[in-house]
């Protein structure tokens, strides 16, 4: 069987095992409660099971026609019908007048005859049934079936017979139960895939796109499930181009400030410096936050296409090199721990984004003459990046806050440190993209420790 077809089975406690094992059960108590019924009912009389109880109902079944036959078509027709009769079904029939007399035209070599209602020695211990058959003509005519051996199953084989009924019935009934229950569930699965593909971020997937759905109560759902997802679209792109294009214009003002700022200094007096020093640091602290806000607003354009693989080296050596060359001229230092020889998957600049900018904010806090730290490590199906420093830390409390946008600690990690606090929220969600995740946590010792699992790519 198709491994397609068995999963369905293993996977517990979903719709499609609920409504199979739901019509099997339907299946199997309505079979097993016809066979029960039958069986009661022949042990109370109600159905005769018995050898005399068959062939009178062949004798019934079969009668009307044979005396039909013999009216019709005469008595040569009458022996061809009895002849069939005896060698496909095993059955001797001799057929009388209502007087008793042998129907002179039907007699032949496979005809046997009863003289006044006596049969021939040989056919004395048959089993036998006699009854008045009254034609369509209104002649009556006396006929008796002989059952001779192997004529009709014995009753022992009546209980069998219910047996293969009973498992006819449930393989017959599993197989419709099946393609019934898949036919249910399978826009059900579709449509659950398109809502985790759309929280996932994937605004464009929709649930016509990945199968066809009918105009029932589920194709509804599907076809408001769409609607939805057309309206989400709209709103989020379109706080995304807001966004952009506010940055977008407040960066202009923001360069005709600085060059103004510039102008001014060559015609104030001294006493004023301080005070241009600082409009022109909080100058360039809006101009970094709107250049961060451009990138959280552009980011999400990155996160389309294919997942590709490549080394893990491609990844962390580039960002190890440009890290330290940073790092250097602040007294610290960024040190690269021997690399596994593994390949990841995900979105190349969504990754080096996101580890880049972890890196950085290690370096922006750790403290001088230390060193920030990556290390790698191999799990099953991803990869674990480990970038630590020796800066002050986060409080406990803070250490999922510190990947909200705009979040800042009243501790060190302040405004001081020239951050914005959108470079770990810029990480999480070019991780989250490509399949990953990050967390944080406090080193032993004093500094931040930030993990990234990164998906890796399996050898198929």
């Amino acid at each position: 069987m198709p491994r397609r077809w068995i999963n369905p089975f293993l996977r517990k406690k979903t719709l499609f095992g609920r409504i199979f094992v739901g019509f099997m059960i339907s299946v199997a108590v309505a079979s097993l409660m016809h066979v029960v019924l039958t069986a009661l009912m022949a042990r109370w009389g109600l159905l005769d099971l018995s050898l005399q109880g068959k062939l009178r109902q062949a004798l019934r079944r079969e009668a009307p026609a044979l005396v039909g036959i013999y009216e019709d078509r005469g008595g040569e027709a009458l022996r061809d019908a009895l002849g069939d009769l005896r060698e496909k079904r095993r059955i001797v029939a001799v057929i009388l007048d209502d007087l008793g007399g042998q129907l002179e035209s039907a007699r032949g070599r496979n005809h046997h005859p009863m003289e006044r209602g006596r049969a021939p020695s040989w056919m004395a211990s048959l089993p036998a049934v006699t009854e008045t058959v009254v034609s369509h003509r209104g002649n009556s005519y006396i006929v008796t079936f002989f059952a001779l051996p192997g004529a009709l199953p014995p009753r022992d084989h009546f209980y069998l017979s219910l047996v293969c009924y009973l498992m006819a019935f449930l393989i017959v009934g599993g197989a419709v139960s099946y393609f019934l229950a898949k036919q249910i569930s399978r826009p059900l699965e579709a449509l659950s895939r398109a809502s985790i593909s759309l929280a996932s971020g994937d605004l464009s997937v929709r649930s016509q796109d990945m199968a066809r759905f009918s105009d029932d109560e589920i194709g509804q759902v599907a076809r408001n499930f769409d609607s939805m997802a057309d309206q989400v679209d709209r709103t989020i792109t379109g706080q995304k181009r807001l966004l952009g294009d506010i940055s977008h214009e407040l960066r202009s003002p923001l360069t005709r400030l600085n060059l103004s700022l510039e102008l001014l200094r060559g015609r104030m007096s001294p006493d004023l410096g301080p005070l241009v020093d600082r409009i022109e640091r909080e100058s360039h602290r809006m101009n970094g936050m709107i250049g961060a806000l451009l990138g959280l607003a552009r980011q999400e354009a990155t996160f389309r296409g294919d997942m590709l693989g490549f080394p893990l080296a491609e990844l962390l050596e580039p960002i190890a090199r440009d890290g330290r060359f940073e790092a250097t001229s602040q007294g610290k230092d960024v040190v690269l721990h021997p690399l596994p020889d593994v390949t990841i998957s995900g979105y190349r600049d969504a990754l080096m984004s996101a580890v880049e900018n972890v890196v950085r904010n290690g370096i922006r806090h750790t403290g001088a003459g230390t060193s920030v730290e990556i290390r790698a490590t191999v799990e099953s199906e991803s990869v674990l990046v480990s970038i630590a420093d020796r800066g002050p830390g986060v409080a406990q409390e803070n250490l999922e806050a510190i990947f909200r946008p705009f979040f800042r600690e009243d501790s060190s990690r302040d405004r001081e440190s020239g951050g914005v606090g959108l470079g770990l929220a810029i990480a999480k969600r070019a991780l989250e993209a490509s399949g990953g995740d990050i967390a944080a946590s406090n080193r032993e010792g004093g500094g931040l420790e930030v993990t990234v699992r990164i998906r890796r790519e399996l050898k198929r």
